[in-house]
């Protein structure tokens, strides 16, 4: 069947261009030597184009695996896209609630406290007591709180810019 279907073929075309060229031969021999080169030249387009159509379809084979591959990229950047946004919706939510919390405490009244002794505080005085928080620098109390950086560290015996999460800091009330 799968060569039939070509011979068919290549008959139907030597057929219709016999009927169209109205060609005249002078013997029986001559007409078969030209349609066995009419057809011979019909087998070899045939072949050209099987060859053609082979070389198609394992094209189109190659490029389905790539579409496929492909696919799989996209939909692993996808999952990968999703993660990500719920990180950062995560890291955002998280960043609100440290901001709340540092909001309220700087809107509440800080605890003053008198030195009690002047060997202890070196400066004498009112103080707020302030603690630590991540990314809490002496700069940013100073400018919070009006006070320049020795003074806090004056107020707290610190003899470097290094503080701690968590450490209780005496600010000087300014007057």
């Amino acid at each position: 069947m799968k060569h039939f279907l070509p011979a068919a073929v290549i008959f139907l075309i030597a057929a219709s261009v016999c009927a169209q060229s109205r060609t005249t031969f002078k013997n029986t021999q001559e007409a078969v030597r030209y349609y066995e080169e009419l057809v011979g030249s019909l087998i070899q387009q045939v072949k050209l184009m099987q060859d053609d159509n082979a070389t198609l379809q394992a094209g189109v084979i190659d490029l389905k695996k790539q579409v496929s591959l492909l696919n799989a990229k996209v939909q692993n950047t996808d999952r990968e896209l999703e993660a990500l946004k719920k990180q950062v919706a995560a890291d955002a939510e998280t960043r609100k609630a440290q901001l709340r919390n540092l909001a309220d405490k700087l809107a509440a009244p800080p605890p003053v406290r008198r030195a009690q002794q002047q060997e202890q505080d070196p400066m004498q005085g009112e103080f707020i007591e302030h603690t630590v928080e991540p990314g809490t620098t002496l700069s940013a109390l100073s400018k919070a709180y009006g006070v320049t950086i020795s003074d806090i560290k004056r107020a707290n015996g610190l003899s470097s810019d290094n503080i701690r999460v968590g450490q209780k800091l005496l600010i000087p009330v300014k007057r």
